[in-house]
């Protein structure tokens, strides 16, 4: 293992570090110092490396990574901070309950209550010597807040909106948005009091705002741009970022621009000044392109010029390089996404409906909405809100067959085609399988006809060009993995669209791709998201509202 490096009082120093994915580069030649209780944001298009960033700055504050790397760079993490991570699945699946999740990485707490109930259970005979144990694994206990974790659980619990009832419920019978508040609470409950006074943690989160409501994204926001300690954060949310953040890092044409102390607004303002800066320069170049070569036809057949002339091509060459280096850091000129869906195919006048549909979560014991009559008609596009909790997940679920109702029916045409884009979708994609093989096979299951050609122009026009289509899917960042899904959705004909969250791991320019498809989509769209400035440009025909057990449109 490398020596211990002097940070020189930084949180993290990160010198002439190279990111890479596989055999590809993403961002070269970082230089970063992070300085204590700066709360950093990590910016820029998915598939840019920042989560690659993130992984390689926990695996270096675990211990597995850090000093000087292979190819001369060095990324250092300061020994005195205790690292706390919110990765983007949150408890995903867990089986625990709420109570054994939240506390399920206090370490500390852990080993002390364990040595606690073994103590208890030796001091059979009331010997000195058992005694002695005893008392020696109550003060650690004590030590390690034992006395006081009922409080602090309860605490956080209720501040993140979780009623007494629910600490004993395992993680999986609820939704996407309160399994990541339960991820929080997790690492919430992970730092020591003593810790967080002292300044010396480090908290690093990924997408935190994902599956998340206006309200809780605003208490994430204040509670993060409160935090005492030193803070990193992958987030597409701007509000959110404005909340949280004091300092901006972007990634843009492979390297990573810094903003220093400056406001979410403020770092706009300032990129926008660099943008300007960086054009004028790739205009200047383009000038000086344009008289070299004019030198070089009008000189270059002339023996008494073929010297210069050759010089003024290797100049040439060399200003070609740098022209590509400059265009790559206009914002303008990186490769957009673009989306097209299937046209829809033929279908009745209602190709989908719920009909007294009594429906639950399928690891509840009740009925979460009763007495549904809910009809997707042909071209209709539904928006469904309402809170966390409240069903608007489950009832996709139920439109889509996935499913068993309690009473009433799922009534389909016989012409119903049927796409789903659910919110952990990205997730749940095979992760060993090659994404190209992924689109094409699934694509093929439906539609036999879909060319490989086809296949890879609807990857390429998602950013999913060269060796990114050939990585297996778990090789790819949450962004990655969200288009590989978006490509099998585009490509495959359906009259009715489901989707779920589908905003969450997508970067703007993704969301404007999707929002630019849908537009020019005919068939019936039903939608439950978080966004609102997506709900808005959806130009929905109808709203439905979820609460207390009921949808109403």
């Amino acid at each position: 293992m490398a020596a211990a490096v002097d940070t020189g009082g930084a949180a993290i120093v990160v010198k002439g570090v190279d990111v890479w994915a596989g055999d590809s580069p993403l961002i070269l030649d970082v230089n970063w110092s992070v300085m204590p209780n700066e709360r950093w944001a990590i910016h820029g298009t998915n598939g840019c490396g920042k989560s690659t960033l993130l992984r390689a700055i926990s695996a270096a504050a675990n211990g597995d990574g850090g000093g000087r790397l292979a190819d001369g760079g060095q990324l250092v993490v300061s020994s005195s901070l205790r690292l706390g991570m919110l990765e983007q699945t949150a408890v995903s699946g867990a089986d625990t309950t709420v109570r054994e999740e939240v506390v399920s990485r206090m370490e500390r707490y852990q080993a002390a209550k364990a040595a606690l109930d073994s103590a208890v259970e030796s001091c059979v005979l009331g010997t000195d010597e058992e005694l002695e144990c005893l008392e020696a694994a109550q003060s650690e206990y004590a030590a390690a807040g034992g006395y006081e974790i009922e409080a602090r659980i309860s605490k956080v619990l209720q501040g993140l909106g979780f009623e007494t009832e629910e600490f004993d419920a395992p993680c999986s019978s609820f939704s996407g948005g309160w399994q990541m508040r339960i991820g929080l609470a997790r690492l919430l409950l992970s730092e020591p009091e003593s810790l967080r006074r002292a300044h010396t943690t480090l908290l690093i989160m990924d997408e935190p705002t994902n599956h998340l409501d206006a309200a809780a994204r605003r208490w994430l926001g204040d509670y993060v741009g409160a935090y005492q300690g030193t803070v990193l954060v992958v987030s597409h949310d701007a509000e959110f970022l404005r909340r949280a953040s004091n300092s901006i890092a972007e990634v843009a044409g492979g390297r990573l621009e810094l903003y220093k102390s400056v406001t979410y607004d403020k770092f706009l303002e300032e990129r926008e000044e660099r943008q300007a800066r960086v054009r004028a320069t790739v205009e200047a170049q383009e000038r000086e392109r344009k008289r070299m070569q004019d030198f070089i036809d009008r000189m270059g057949a002339k023996a008494s010029k073929a010297t210069q002339a050759k010089d003024r091509q290797g100049k040439l060459e060399r200003l070609a390089k740098q022209q590509a280096a400059a265009k790559a850091l206009l914002i303008g000129q990186q490769r957009r996404p673009s989306l097209t869906l299937a046209a829809p195919p033929p279908c009745g006048m209602t190709p989908l409906a719920l009909a007294g549909a009594d429906i639950r979560h399928p690891l509840g014991a009740q009925d979460i909405i009763t007495g549904a009559d809910l009809a997707v008609a042909k071209g209709m596009r539904l928006i469904l809100r309402g809170p966390n909790g409240a069903g608007k997940s489950t009832i996709l679920k139920a439109l889509a067959g996935s499913l068993r109702l309690g009473e009433g029916q799922r009534v389909a045409d016989e012409r119903l085609e049927l796409g789903v884009f659910a919110q952990d979708l990205a997730q749940e994609l095979p992760q060993d399988v090659v994404a190209f093989e992924y689109v094409s096979q699934t694509v093929r299951r439906t539609d036999g006809t879909v060319t490989d050609e086809r296949c890879r122009a609807v990857m390429g026009a998602l950013g999913l060009v060269g060796d990114k289509a050939a990585r297996s899917i778990g090789d790819l960042s949450g962004g990655e993995k969200a288009r590989v899904a978006l490509a099998t959705f585009c490509l495959t004909p359906c009259n009715v669209l489901l989707l779920d969250e589908p905003t969450n791991h997508l970067d703007v320019d993704a969301i404007a791709a999707l929002l630019d498809a849908i537009g020019k989509y005919n068939g019936a769209l039903v939608v439950v998201s978080h966004d609102r400035a997506f709900c808005e440009a959806i130009d929905a025909t109808h709203v439905g509202y979820v609460a207390d057990g009921k949808v109403l449109v």
